[in-house]
């Protein structure tokens, strides 16, 4: 019950308190993207305080969909200071209660490294979370 109770709380804050909630399921398109960041720009601290939120959830749905969506962020918006994310990412990679949190941490340092690389990964139009990281868990680095 405390789990459940935690999932709805940190959905709803994600979901009520960030300018990205209208993209909760899927992500805007890549020009879409780009015209969110110039009317949003100032809540991206905002953004990235309650993603640091749900990294640290117990819940493991929260983290990973949290990890798929700073994933996306940073492919989407390569040029943001996401250093606390990315250092979080790190922890999770190495201390992330779940294999599939720690795996897909390290996916997403991957992209941090070098979002560039994953630019045609947000560019589908069937994207979804799990979509990303299989794209990414494709890929070889140059």
């Amino acid at each position: 019950m405390k789990n459940h109770k935690a999932f709805i709380v940190a959905i709803t804050v994600v979901a009520a308190s960030t300018g990205l909630a209208q993209y909760s399921v899927e992500p805007p398109a890549p020009a879409a993207a780009q015209r969110h960041v110039a009317s949003h720009g100032r809540n991206f601290e905002r953004i990235q305080r309650n993603y640091l939120l749900c990294l640290n959830s117990e819940n493991v749905g929260v983290v990973e969909s949290a990890l798929g969506h700073v994933t996306y962020m940073r492919i989407a918006y390569p040029k943001l200071d996401l250093t606390v994310i990315q250092e979080k990412l790190l922890d999770l990679s190495m201390n992330g209660y779940s294999r599939p949190i720690r795996r897909k941490a390290f996916m997403a340092l991957k992209v941090f490294a070098n979002p560039s690389l994953y630019a045609s990964a947000i560019s589908a139009e069937q994207y979804s979370g799990d979509g990303l990281f299989e794209d990414i868990a494709g890929r070889r680095n140059p």
